[in-house]
């Protein structure tokens, strides 16, 4: 076949990665699904569940055709009226699962948001009305001491020059 032709590379090249790559999708999509947050997600999941499936099965129906070297123009027009009909399916429901999971890490975010700007004014509040008290207890204990050496300077002064009459307590 014309299409066949063009293909300069063992078509395994491709199938093999495909392969691979399907496994690790499949095992990343089992461990996702024992992880749902939602019951409107739980229902999205099943939906690109079945979407996924009848795309899997007509991208499948395809890799084996052209792995029996089947390159037939049949079977690129059924592979490309499936890419837009199960394809497109599949995207629109994966998309619509991405936006509701979107739509959960917002609102999970603006509960963090509104838990931090909480936090912030309780430990505000905590080193204002902690802080006042210990600043008026410093304030008062500076100004006794302040006044206690003034006193002790004052009486050292008198006595320096010769007045004994200051008592020293």
């Amino acid at each position: 076949s014309p299409l066949a032709s063009m293909h300069d590379h063992p078509l395994a090249t491709h199938l093999d990665v495909i392969s691979k790559n399907s496994e690790v999708i499949e095992k990343l999509w089992r461990d996702y699904l024992t992880n749902l947050h939602s019951p409107e997600e739980a229902v999205l999941a099943k939906e690109v569940e079945i979407k996924r499936a009848a795309w899997l099965d007509k991208f499948t129906q395809t890799a084996i055709a052209l792995n029996s070297q089947e390159f037939s123009s049949a079977t690129m027009a059924k592979f490309l009226l499936a890419v837009r009909t199960e394809g497109q399916a599949n995207d629109d429901a994966t998309s619509a699962l991405i936006g509701q999971q979107t739509k959960m890490a917002k609102e999970e975010a603006a509960k963090a948001e509104l838990n931090y700007h909480r936090i912030l004014v309780v430990f505000l509040l905590g080193a204002v009305l902690g802080g006042l008290p210990a600043s008026v207890i410093m304030i008062t204990g500076l100004r006794r001491l302040s006044t206690g050496f003034a006193l002790v300077t004052a009486t050292a002064g008198a006595i320096a020059q010769g007045d004994l009459s200051h008592s020293v307590v």
